[in-house]
């Protein structure tokens, strides 16, 4: 079974390593990254996002991340 597709051919979700490589919804992906950015507060995303010490480290060197 393929992962999801928007209109334009782009995956729906994403492999996370902050999750164990979980898949997550793409916009989940996108919030993730704007507090490992240190743009959006932690309280905006689950807890689990953030369990590990070097999170916003493996966040923004993840090869899904957005620039």
């Amino acid at each position: 079974m393929s992962e999801p597709k928007d209109r334009f051919g782009n995956p729906m979700t994403i492999r996370c390593p902050l999750v164990d490589d979980e898949l997550i919804p793409d916009d989940d992906c996108f919030l993730v990254s704007t507090v490992a950015e240190g743009m959006t507060p932690k309280i905006c995303i689950e807890k689990r996002f953030y369990q590990k010490e070097n999170f916003s480290e493996i966040c923004l060197n993840c090869p899904n991340y957005r620039i």
